[in-house]
């Protein structure tokens, strides 16, 4: 049974090593594309999740490198409202693909994190125990 566990669990953390490589690579590769300008936030939407809490989307503004502006709401929504109304903001976007811009914030970078350091964490968890039915098979053999 033991020798079914070890298995069994270096396969998953196998699989969530590679999956915490290769979207640890994607962010990386995300990060390193976009670019910084300054920004301000324009307006604040609302909108009310399944729950019936109303959740705070800012719309940002700011200027392309070729001079022109854009105007668009953020993907992540808060409560409370963590930006004001004309507040500056830094704003990250890929030049290939402004239409996906987003503000500069710890959370927004924490998202961009969330899948390796999750999948990350569940393969060294997984490591740790096909390492332990290793050791628990090894040693009652030894008995």
């Amino acid at each position: 049974m033991e020798k079914l566990l070890f298995w069994l669990f270096l396969g998953i953390a196998l699989f969530m090593l590679v999956v915490a490589t290769v979207t640890g690579v994607q962010a990386q590769r995300t990060l390193s594309r976009e670019i910084r300008v300054n920004g301000f936030v324009t307006e604040l939407m609302t909108r009310t999740d399944a729950t019936g809490n109303t959740l705070y989307y800012p719309i940002v503004a700011f200027t392309l490198p070729d001079g022109s502006r854009k105007r668009l709401p953020t993907t992540l929504g808060d409560w409370p409202a963590a930006y004001t109304v004309d507040e500056a903001v830094t704003v990250l976007f890929d030049p290939a693909q402004p239409a996906y811009a987003r503000i500069d914030s710890p959370t927004n970078i924490w998202v961009d994190w969330l899948w390796t350091l999750v999948t990350g964490v569940l393969g060294v968890a997984f490591l740790l125990a096909a390492l332990l039915a290793y050791r628990l098979g090894t040693a009652d053999r030894r008995m």
